[in-house]
């Protein structure tokens, strides 16, 4: 017989959860919404909960609230619908509490946001608008759920309770690391550090460092600096070093991890420490960690719970302690050594494992015994279009890569949007064997050969544009001194459709595009479509969309055509029909090159 150790072993083992069932409402689908939403629905139903996320304007709402126990709102600013669905809630005797990660629903943290000053007028009417009404909504809800003690405090001074529950990892981010953690010290090979920024309210973060990073490329020339994410602007400081500084645009959440792993070191920098700093959870630490990537971070009192300073990562708080931690983990000994010890700290401290039915445990105190009919699990996905997509390019493609990015720093990167996939650790130089091999290859019409295999198919170049017999949107605009032939985009949806084609080979593995296109912004989007000969019907199921550079000079992408097993378009035996959009919005551009190419040698 079994004699259990301890009272929480008992209540483990005799709690049941079966009979809470917990809503949550939204009205996002950005990064928080997965750490406090689609993160904690999963904990409860691994709980036994019954948990679902819904949009707030979603049909028939109001007739299922009563068939939950709790009703949790997510970072839902005050309106009628609000309202509308408190007072249902109300009226069945059902709890309502606000979920919240940040502190904006004080109008006081206004100035404790240093971005804000940047901001126009228009700007900030908007913030101060969205403090006030979160502020209403908190008010109106019987407590609230935060993922710091700093919002709890702040909480609590409007004399509404708060259950603490952290952001914790994923269960996808715990798998991926079983992948990617092993080959750490490969991807890791040339030194490099990394900024990840989810939003464009950190510039003055990073430019709290440009001194020590100044300071840390000259000394070590053979060190990059990755920057991911929306960033306004490099610090004017940096850009003499902008040949080794390499942006990428925000990524999806699944990319990161192979991102993060090819640094050595991440940063996480706070232009100001106050409570709304403080009121941050340490995210950007575990789930660098997880992936064996030590952090050196501003000491917030989350980032000091998180860094065990020397052994995990490093906390820095002037300029000389910054210069110091990154060239110890510039050292690819040092950055596997701290790299390991921060895995095995994020995975005991801030793994679901380690709060198994902790939030169950909270919410069912708060709760009442639902009456209404149980409520079937529900999708996490396909939360909006925008999502939806996003899971069916996954789906089909698993990934794609904008393999070229030159020259490495571009500021003009948009600030809001959802980048390409990425699957290649090398872009740069994969692209390169790319191009040579293209360079090297004989060809016999449209086909490409080396050492007499079939090696690749020309869709166009220079010698065959794209027609202008089946287009929309564009007309024909030589320029002198560009590559390719050059096309105006008159409209927002410029397109070509390129003739079927009876020689696509099965093992075709990859579409490579050389272009150049400028527009206003110097950023937009292409999107590549197929579809079989006889429906001739393009639709967004079946396509590709990626960023482009259109800055005026010309950039190579090298696209990703399978998924682990599967191809794109190669699933009918009619020849498919191809469409290209080159742009999504007015301006100019030229195709110099658009091929498949077979799997690589």
């Amino acid at each position: 017989m079994k004699l259990w150790s301890s009272e929480k072993e008992i209540s483990s083992i005799a709690a049941d959860f079966s009979g809470l069932r917990i809503l949550y409402l939204t009205d996002r689908n950005d990064a928080p919404f997965r750490y406090r939403c689609v993160h904690a629905c999963e904990q409860l139903r691994e709980s036994g909960a019954i948990s679902n996320i819904k949009h707030v304007d979603s049909a028939n709402l109001l007739d299922e609230i009563p068939c939950y126990s709790l009703v949790v709102l997510f970072r839902l600013e005050w309106s009628s619908r609000i309202e509308e669905i408190i007072r249902t809630a109300a009226g069945a005797g059902i709890p309502v509490a606000f979920d919240i990660d940040d502190v904006i629903f004080n109008p006081v943290i206004e100035a404790q946001m240093p971005f804000l000053k940047h901001f126009p007028e228009s700007s900030l009417k908007g913030y101060r608008s969205q403090f006030s009404n979160l502020r209403k909504t908190l008010l109106a809800c019987d407590f609230c759920i935060v993922s710091t003690e700093t919002i709890a405090a702040f909480a609590a001074s409007e004399g509404i309770p708060a259950l603490i529950h952290p952001n914790l990892l994923s269960r996808t981010y715990i798998k991926l690391s079983k992948l990617i953690y092993p080959l750490h010290s490969m991807l890791q090979h040339k030194p490099c550090i990394g900024y990840m920024s989810g939003s464009n309210t950190h510039d003055g973060d990073l430019g709290s460092i440009a001194a020590p990073l100044i300071h840390v490329l000259k000394e070590r020339n053979d060190l990059f600096l990755l920057i991911c994410g929306h960033i306004g602007g490099l610090p004017s400081s940096l850009k003499s070093f902008s040949k080794r500084i390499l942006h990428i645009p925000y990524q999806d959440y699944r990319v990161y991890p192979w991102l993060m792993a090819r640094c050595r070191a991440l940063l996480a920098p706070i232009e100001i420490v106050n409570d709304f700093s403080n009121a941050k959870s340490a995210l950007k630490v575990f789930e660098a960690g997880v992936f064996g990537v030590p952090v050196v971070a501003t000491p917030t009192d989350e980032y000091r719970k998180a860094i065990e300073h020397g052994r995990t990562g490093f906390l820095a708080s002037d300029s000389g302690e910054w210069a110091d931690a990154i060239f110890k983990l510039s050292d690819s000994e040092t950055s596997l050594k701290l790299g390991a010890a921060a895995r095995r700290t994020a995975l005991k401290k801030y793994s679901p494992d380690a709060f198994h039915d902790v939030l169950a445990e909270k919410l069912v105190k708060r709760s009442v015994s639902a009456r209404g009919k149980t409520p079937r699990l529900e999708s996490f996905e396909n939360k909006s279009s925008v999502i939806s997509s996003m899971e069916r390019s996954a789906k089909m493609i698993g990934a794609s890569m904008l393999m070229a990015i030159h020259p490495p720093w571009k500021p003009s990167f948009p600030k809001s949007g959802n980048g390409p996939f990425s699957r290649n650790s090398e872009p740069d130089e994969t692209v390169s064997k790319f191009t040579n091999l293209i360079e090297a290859a004989e060809h016999r019409g449209n086909r490409l050969y080396l050492d007499g295999r079939l090696f690749g198919v020309i869709l166009a170049d220079c010698n065959k544009p794209l027609s202008m017999d089946c287009c929309s949107g564009v007309e024909s605009d030589g320029i002198s001194g560009k590559p390719g032939f050059m096309y105006r985009a008159i409209n927002n949806d410029p397109w070509f459709q390129i003739e079927p084609f009876t020689s696509i080979h099965e093992n075709h593995h990859y579409l490579i595009i050389k272009m150049i296109a400028d527009v206003a912004g110097g950023h937009s989007f292409a999107q590549f479509f197929w579809t079989s000969r006889s429906e001739n019907k393009f639709s967004e199921k079946n396509s590709l969309r990626f960023e482009i550079l259109a800055d005026g000079t010309a950039h190579v992408y090298l696209i990703d055509l399978l998924g682990d097993d599967d191809v794109l378009f190669l699933n009918t035996s009619e020849s498919p029909v191809f469409r290209f959009d080159p742009m999504d919005r007015p301006g100019y551009c030229g195709i110099d090159l658009m091929a498949f190419i077979v799997r690589f040698p």
